[in-house]
């Protein structure tokens, strides 16, 4: 029996991960507006979230592809939530919010 093996090469090619999040779902909102638009076209978009680091916060950017936009079923408290996730393309940047 042959057993084959993929070999990574540790420099100039790096995966640079996923993304994703939540929030509270607005029908027909511009954000759910938005991301059903990214989920449709499959085009890259910009994208940018806030952190916060020990001292101040900081902004990531990066480009990306939305593969999953879903809205939860039952509103909890009366609130309706949706998640979305995607793929990553390129370097992320990150600087201190202005």
């Amino acid at each position: 029996m042959l057993f084959r093996s993929q070999q990574f090469i540790s420099s100039g090619i790096y995966d640079s991960g996923e993304f994703g999040g939540a929030g509270n779902y607005i029908a027909a909102s511009t954000s759910d507006d938005l991301l059903t638009a990214a989920i449709v076209d499959g085009e890259t978009r910009d994208f940018k979230y806030v952190s916060k680091g020990a001292d101040d916060t900081f902004d990531s950017s990066f480009s990306g592809i939305l593969t999953d936009y879903g809205v939860d079923e039952l509103p909890v408290d009366g609130v309706q939530t949706f998640t979305f996730g995607g793929k990553v393309t390129g370097e992320i940047t990150q600087a201190p919010s202005a």
